[in-house]
């Protein structure tokens, strides 16, 4: 099992520890830093469908819009193939009643150059992640329900 990191993961479950002292649960945190959806969808089955969770939150989007800017091996990956990975990620949980949080990607609004490893992206070459992060009509994604909590 990995650890729960430093990041929104930590933060939920510190809260929720601190809120619902009288209602511990299990956590599982199996974020990878720079997945991507079909990154996700090659390990989904085993880390997350088979441990049949109560609830699960999904942030995964960031990398699928901007990989292609700053990894020499990256390629655009169209918003409807990004809609569709998702699609195939959150289905089975939805079908299985399986309450989902799901966080948009974003992007902060940061002016000048932004290192990425080795790579530097410029203000302009980011604003144009915009199309992928508001595609027009909106992506088969958005149309998974959501269960909010009562």
């Amino acid at each position: 099992m990995r650890r729960l990191g430093f990041g929104y993961p930590l933060r939920i479950a510190g809260e929720w520890g601190f809120r619902h002292q009288d209602r511990p649960v299990t956590w599982l945190n199996t974020g990878i830093a720079g997945d991507k959806v079909m990154d996700l969808e090659a390990r989904w089955q085993a880390q997350v469908l088979d441990v049949r969770p109560d609830v699960v939150s999904i942030l995964v989007g960031g990398n699928d819009m901007g990989w292609h800017t700053y990894d020499p091996d990256g390629y655009v990956i169209p918003a409807e193939d990004y809609a569709a990975g998702y699609d195939r990620l959150l289905t089975p949980l939805a079908e299985a009643g399986t309450e989902l949080i799901l966080i948009e990607p974003f992007l902060l609004p940061i002016r000048g150059l932004v290192e990425v490893g080795d790579v530097h992206v410029a203000e302009q070459e980011r604003k144009e992640w915009r199309a992928d992060l508001d595609p027009s009509p909106p992506t088969a994604a958005c149309r998974v329900k959501v269960a909010r909590p009562a």
